[in-house]
């Protein structure tokens, strides 16, 4: 079932948020990339090695989600998998609108196990109607609320290029290699195994947002191609989407099965759906930068699909002639 645009407006945009299972073994580090975050802040956590650290941190940390005072928006999930459900079921309790799985281990790991609770959480989530960001992703970067899933994303390069990606990794260097290209960035979503949220519930609402003026998307492969592609065309000819397509090879489809799960599908099909769509292809990291560099900063072309970039007035004028 589609993800409605108001879910998506309290996932992207929440006030309180809970992180659950942030260790001192790893610095705290989803603590620490909610650091500027403009909301209330809270730590679930009931070890007493790391409760320490929390609260010297001036976090308030409970020992269950449905002691937290308040209600609260979206949840951070950092726990083992075997525990992921009992912390969802109390996510449900508290009425949580949104919660992001950074736990991993699920379908893309292979076993019977990790499909299984894949198959539970899964279900779980959808009879209470939460929406679940992942698992095995990165989550949400907003600039304009102050959340972030990685140290080096700034804070103060907010423009209208927004990013979503399967991949953690990808969503973190295509959102630092855009700001450090001077290109602001309006959000970055990565969304992993997408048992809920996926990229077509991610274009349609991206489509709609006054913030964004391009998409660049890293894709392994939707649950539905067809209301992929159908998305896909309904939203290229409103907004430029620069598409990136991961598992072209053999080798790379038998990768995105082991990242998040996915069924990677033929490159000439995805191809073809990329043309028809009126999508740009990319094929890199580089690639797509580029490709969103220029359609911030050049201006609508009006010709018939040649376009010409010199070094200087002359060169650019000797060109056109040669054309």
């Amino acid at each position: 079932m589609p993800v409605r645009k108001e879910q998506l407006d309290a996932a992207l945009s929440p006030g309180v948020v809970a992180v659950v299972g942030s260790r001192k073994a790893d610095d705290y580090a989803w603590l620490r990339n909610m650091s500027d975050f403009k909301g209330k802040l809270y730590s679930v956590q009931i070890d007493p090695n790391d409760i320490v650290g929390i609260e010297e941190m001036g976090i308030p940390n409970y020992k269950s989600l449905v002691d937290i005072p308040e209600p609260v928006d979206y949840v951070v999930v950092a726990v083992p998998r075997r525990a992921a459900p009992f912390v969802l079921k109390d996510a449900i309790a508290k009425g949580v609108k949104t919660v992001h799985m950074y736990t991993s281990g699920f379908a893309e790991s292979g076993s019977d196990e990790g499909r299984q609770l894949q198959q539970q959480i899964t279900q779980m989530a959808e009879q209470a109607g939460l929406l679940v960001i992942g698992p095995n992703c990165m989550g949400v970067f907003n600039p304009h609320v102050g959340m972030r899933f990685g140290a080096g994303q700034r804070m103060d390069k907010i423009g209208k290029a927004t990013i979503i990606a399967q991949s953690g990794a990808h969503a973190g260097a295509l959102t630092q290699g855009l700001q450090a290209s001077g290109i602001g960035v309006n959000k970055s979503i990565s969304f992993g195994n997408a048992i809920i949220l996926d990229s077509p519930d991610l274009l349609q609402y991206f489509a709609q947002d006054p913030n964004t003026n391009v998409i660049c998307a890293y894709i392994e492969g939707p649950k539905d191609g067809q209301r992929f592609f159908q998305a896909l065309r309904e939203v290229a000819p409103r907004k430029p989407v620069v598409l990136w397509k991961g598992g072209q090879t053999e080798a790379g489809r038998r990768s995105a099965a082991s990242h998040t799960g996915s069924l990677a599908g033929s490159s000439e099909v995805w191809d073809a759906g990329t043309r028809q769509a009126g999508a740009i292809r990319v094929d890199s990291l580089e690639e797509a930068i580029d490709a969103a560099k220029a359609l911030t900063y050049l201006t609508p072309t009006t010709g018939d699909r040649v376009g010409i970039i010199g070094g200087s007035g002359g060169q650019s004028v000797s060109m056109s002639d040669d054309f």
